[in-house]
């Protein structure tokens, strides 16, 4: 009788360290998928973070300027200073594309494609929008 009571204990311990060290190695399972997810929300927290900077240092950096546009709308020229009278540096022609730089009440300051920077009357160039 103790023979067998024995051997009832003995399976008894062996089960039970059978089954424990099975719900020690699914314990381990769980717990690494878990570990798996927290570093993925990490790494997503720090990807977010990474784009919150980028997004601020774009914020914090100066704005292109803009580049206005103008057709010349006639054959029409392009003067040194924004007077009647002033120094002829070219002729620009009709439908010619020039870069706005200033302007002032009835002159325009452009560059033209030759790089060329002059006044030109207002009444003379159309700004495409």
């Amino acid at each position: 009788m103790t023979r067998r009571i024995f051997s009832v204990m003995f399976l008894c311990v062996f089960f039970y360290a059978c089954a424990g060290s099975q719900t020690a190695s699914d314990n381990v399972q769980a717990t690494a998928p878990a570990k798996n997810v927290s570093s993925e929300a990490a790494a997503g927290n720090q990807e977010q973070k990474n784009m919150q900077q980028q997004e601020s240092a774009r914020a914090s950096q100066p704005a292109a300027p803009v580049v206005h546009y103008l057709y010349i709308t006639r054959d029409t020229k392009m003067r040194k200073d924004p007077k009647n009278f002033g120094k002829v540096i070219v002729v620009l022609k009709k439908g010619e594309l020039v870069e706005k730089i200033s302007d002032s009440k009835n002159w325009v300051q452009v560059k033209s494609a030759a790089g060329k920077t002059g006044w030109v009357l207002k009444k003379f160039v159309f700004e495409s929008k």
